[in-house]
């Protein structure tokens, strides 16, 4: 949360509207890291499957 002295600084947030963007931003923060890890394990399957040593395709 390197921006919590810009939101409070230069837009005026208040501390309660600053904890609720930090609450946000926490419950959040898995989704993206997870959405990419299972994205890149499904394309690795199908990667498999067409390239796997000794199959033809």
């Amino acid at each position: 949360m390197a921006s919590v002295g810009l939101l409070e600084s230069i837009l005026g947030f208040s501390p309660e509207m600053t904890a609720l963007v930090m609450t946000i931003y926490l419950a959040l923060d898995g989704y993206g890291p997870a959405c990419n890890v299972t994205g890149d394990g499904g394309i690795a399957l199908i990667i498999d499957r067409f390239f796997r040593p000794g199959h033809l395709v």
